[in-house]
């Protein structure tokens, strides 16, 4: 499909495709569908293509305030800080997710140069 040759699949269309979904990033813990991410995930591990699949990382629900936030136990990785001047003009922030067998993730809110 992305080639042109199929049909866009169903998944990917409508507000609450998995492209657009806002179900993992409601502000509010009860409208946060940790169920159905738990689900998702576990569907995904069982496939060849992410058989360690243990988190999703999301955009597209600005996280203001506060910025970079997990939600579902850290499961859900909200990075969405409105860095756009019509979207908040909030100040970049960076997720870093390091293969160190730590599984940890850091958020870095401070903007670093090469060379401090």
């Amino acid at each position: 499909w992305m080639r042109g040759l199929l049909a866009v699949p169903n998944f990917l269309l409508g507000r609450h495709a998995v492209v657009w979904t806002r179900a993992f990033s409601h502000i509010r813990r009860d409208r946060t569908d940790c169920a159905t991410l738990t689900e998702s995930l576990s569907a995904l591990r069982q496939t060849n293509q992410a058989p360690f699949a243990s988190r999703m990382i999301m955009g597209h629900t600005i996280q203001q305030p506060g910025g970079l936030n997990s939600a579902c136990n850290g499961a859900a990785l909200r990075v969405d800080v409105g860095l756009s001047k019509g979207c908040g003009d909030a100040p970049p922030e960076v997720l870093e997710i390091l293969d160190d067998g730590r599984g940890g993730v850091r958020r870095v809110s401070k903007p670093t140069h090469v060379g401090d």
